[in-house]
């Protein structure tokens, strides 16, 4: 994995979440007001899943862009170059 292509998506997914969460007001009236599941974690949940998830989201992006060598990229066990005939 290009560690370089690594920083940059991780910059773009960076980028994606923290203006997401700018964007999010869980305090606001339109969002107390709503009916929401009595399954519904606890606030501070929402932060240990998604952090991971989008660290998640940044490497499983980066690993099959680096450059193809001719023979099968990601997954290995997929032979690509079959797929398209």
């Amino acid at each position: 994995m290009n560690v370089r292509t690594l920083a940059t998506i991780g910059a773009a997914v960076t980028a994606a979440a923290v203006t997401g969460g700018l964007a999010t007001d869980p305090g606001s009236a339109y969002y107390i007001g709503l009916r929401k599941p009595a399954w519904q974690p606890p606030a501070p949940a929402f932060g240990l899943v998604w952090t991971p998830l989008y660290a998640d989201i940044a490497v499983t992006t980066a690993r099959p862009s680096r450059p193809w060598s001719g023979g099968v990229i990601w997954p290995e066990s997929v032979p690509w170059s079959r797929l398209s005939q």
